[in-house]
């Protein structure tokens, strides 16, 4: 949905736009209008009015809202986004032709003309101007909008086709929240659930289960052997998850990025679409999704992202935010990021042409009338993983929360204090501590109450090997214990979680037990 944000950045690169081609420029206007009221909900169409481009928003009896930004435009490199623009305001009635003022009116010097202002550049304002509009269409016409036909998508129904999200027009279509795609095609919804080991579980038709739970009933790796890969481009659509013949079942958790965005690329497939890239955007926040992604899965999107000739590098991303629904950040996730210069990111006037900001459609018009460049050099967003190499979970999210024996100034310390990166922090995470009464205690998932322990930062080049240390030292293999990413304290961290009769014991708040 355009916000102010948005507009602004369509604002400059309509400026920039105009160096090389006014007419583009007036189109990308009409685009930007025509995105607003979408987001609305309104049905809206982009048209010709004398041979400008206009945003037609659809009325229920068949007429519709003229808005024609930028009719009459001179820009002035002096003024910038200050420059003088008018806006035209009609109405063109079901046969396709304007009516002119069912009451006579004709203050703009044009019968068909029914209201106009200097608004230039100022997007919001040349829009909101609908409203005057509407109440105007209304009381001379009746006329009321076409609603909920761009009602955005909400989050899956349980057992929902994956196939129901369309592929085209790239990026395709993806629902709100999170959703894990069964090994039949079938989307289940999944949302943060603190009771559960793993912070999340599935809804089914009648009841919900925990999300490691879930994959173990198809064989599938639990979340502490997957790679939080960021899904930003078509990776995130349920459809293209089945057209890619992507292993399953596959578990995509929302996230929200910051500063970064979604770019559109400077060349295009083998397929004909302008795919998107990922860029540093100071100030943006843009949804996405962090596939948790097996070793399968990674190798098959390795081939669809042309790993291998280097069309996209494998990164682990140093640079942004990447906060998942639940609120926890992970601070080190993998992502595809543009190798080749083809695969850089647009630049229009030196601003990067957001995913969000334009469509597909109106990219590739506005590349056949004007010079866009790439950036200037490949975007360093992280350091880039080795061909036919996968980073280890562990490396994605470098920080374990410990609350007993591990913690500093206990006994097994000295285990964790050589791969220990930054000054532990203290900190508590939700659950139910409890003295396991053989001289250790257990965490036992609940949402109701909270354990005290340290969040430690591990070195991010021997998070791996820790988590192979830890994972034997708490007895994962023989089931005394399950690794766990959590949200620690607004940090995604590795918690070990009490498995069978780990768990059992009386409730503490913290280890060593009080008195």
């Amino acid at each position: 949905m355009p916000d102010h944000a948005s507009l602004l950045r369509l604002a400059h690169l309509i400026v920039a736009t105009a160096e090389q081609d006014l007419i583009a420029a007036q189109r990308l206007a009409a685009h930007a209008v025509a995105d607003t009221m979408r987001s609305g909900g309104a049905t809206v169409t982009l048209g010709e009015y004398a041979g400008y481009t206009s945003a037609e928003v659809h009325g229920r009896d068949g007429r519709a809202m003229v808005i024609v930004p930028l009719y009459d435009w001179e820009p002035d490199p002096e003024l910038g986004l200050a420059s003088p623009g008018t806006w035209e305001y009609a109405v063109r009635d079901a046969d396709g032709g304007l009516l002119p003022r069912p009451d006579g009116v004709d203050t703009f010097g044009c019968a068909s003309i029914w209201h106009a202002g200097d608004f230039g550049l100022q997007l919001d304002e040349g829009t909101d101007q609908h409203h005057h509009m509407q109440k105007l269409m209304a009381d001379l016409l009746g006329w009321a909008l076409v609603l909920g036909a761009n009602d955005p998508l909400g989050r899956v129904a349980p057992g929902q086709q994956a196939t129901d999200y369309a592929v085209d027009p790239y990026p395709g279509q993806r629902p709100y929240g999170s959703v894990v795609i069964d090994d039949a095609g079938f989307c289940w919804p999944v949302s943060p659930d603190e009771a559960q080991p793993s912070g999340w579980a599935v809804s089914g038709d009648e009841d919900s289960v925990c999300l490691d739970e879930w994959l173990a009933t198809f064989g599938a790796a639990p979340l502490a052997e997957r790679i939080p890969l960021v899904g930003y481009g078509s990776n995130a659509s349920p459809g293209k998850v089945l057209a890619n013949g992507t292993p399953l079942p596959s578990v995509h958790l929302a996230c929200t990025m910051e500063d970064l965005a979604s770019v559109w690329c400077t060349g295009d497939t083998a397929a004909g679409r302008t795919p998107v890239t990922l860029d540093v955007v100071t100030g943006h926040s843009e949804e996405a999704v962090v596939v948790m992604c097996d070793l399968a899965e990674m190798r098959t999107l390795d081939r669809v992202e042309g790993r291998s000739s280097r069309w996209y590098d494998l990164v682990l991303l140093n640079e942004g935010r990447v906060v998942l629904e639940n609120g926890a950040r992970l601070s080190r996730p993998a992502a595809y990021v543009g190798g080749r210069t083809e695969r850089r990111p647009m630049r229009l006037g030196g601003q990067p042409l957001l995913r969000v900001d334009v469509d597909q459609a109106e990219v590739r018009a506005l590349r056949s009338r004007i010079t866009t460049e790439p950036a200037t050099s490949a975007i360093d967003l992280g350091p880039v993983v080795a061909p036919g190499r996968y980073p280890a979970p562990g490396e994605c999210v470098p920080y374990v929360f410990v609350y007993g024996t591990l913690k500093p100034g206990n006994e097994r310390w000295h285990l964790l204090e050589p791969y220990v990166a930054g000054e532990p922090v203290d900190t508590t995470v939700v659950g139910d501590l409890r003295d396991t009464g053989n001289g250790y205690p257990a965490l036992s998932a609940s949402s109701d109450r909270k354990a005290s322990g340290v969040l430690v930062e591990c070195l991010k080049d021997e998070a791996g090997a820790l988590l192979e240390l830890l994972d034997n030292v708490e007895g994962v293999e023989s089931g005394l214990f399950t690794r766990q990413l959590r949200n620690v304290g607004g940090q995604g961290a590795w918690v070990y979680v009490a498995a069978s009769l780990a768990g059992r014991g009386h409730s503490i708040d913290t280890w060593p037990p009080s008195g």
